[in-house]
């Protein structure tokens, strides 16, 4: 009995170091080919995709993906992925999601520039904001990194319909004249992802089996 407990408690430490150790980030989208099936929305229009330069904004590879316009930002979608199954399970297995974005001058969008990223499974659990559309991430002069949690119930969802294919749509709201052309640069789309629950499981056993191993000699 008390080794049966002693194992346990390995198996559960093991697990959980194993959930430490092997996070990892997984990049969506450095944009080193263009747009890669990625798009702009007309909710934002006239804004579209004016390049792939190697700089300014490329954080990832030699390249980044330039978003130009002479509207301000709309609160509605800028761009989005393309529609894949590859996205609900990694978005589903994932905590957070991240984009690189470069402003020149943060002033030309009125001074503000509000993110937030929204998450659409066609069938499953429709389309979501990860914030809630609080447009809980800013831009700024120069490069920032901006990042979100994806939310268990988010997550959980995705997961609950592995088969139906999902896209990733970045929304944006600012201020700013309608005369001005002004630009932004985006690379290096990625996720946080977390270990897969099989990968765990043999984690744990295998530390429980060495364990038992030391205790027999």
């Amino acid at each position: 009995m008390q080794q049966r407990w002693k194992c346990a408690i390995v198996m559960g430490v093991v697990f959980m170091l194993a959930m430490k150790a092997q996070a990892v980030t997984v990049l969506i989208e450095s944009f080193e080919n263009g747009a890669d099936g990625w798009a702009t929305s007309p909710e934002n229009a006239p804004w579209s995709v004016a390049g792939n330069p190697t700089t300014p904004g490329a954080t990832d590879g030699t390249k980044s993906l330039q978003l130009s316009g002479d509207k301000p930002l709309s609160y509605g979608q800028l761009f989005f992925s393309p529609v894949s199954v590859a996205n609900t399970t990694l978005l589903g297995n994932s905590s957070s999601i991240s984009i690189d974005v470069f402003n020149n001058d943060i002033g030309q969008y009125g001074g503000f520039q509000q993110w937030t990223v929204s998450i659409n499974q066609f069938g499953g659990i429709g389309y979501q904001s990860v914030d809630g559309f609080s447009y809980s991430q800013t831009g700024a002069t120069g490069e920032k990194t901006l990042t979100w949690t994806i939310p268990a119930a988010i997550a959980n969802g995705l997961l609950a319909n592995p088969t139906l294919a999902t896209s990733i749509h970045f929304q944006v709201g600012s201020g700013g004249d309608g005369v001005t052309t002004r630009s932004m640069f985006v690379d290096n789309v990625r996720v946080e992802a977390v270990p897969e629950p099989a990968t765990l499981g043999l984690a744990a056993a295998s530390g429980c089996l060495a364990a038992a191993r030391r205790r027999r000699k």
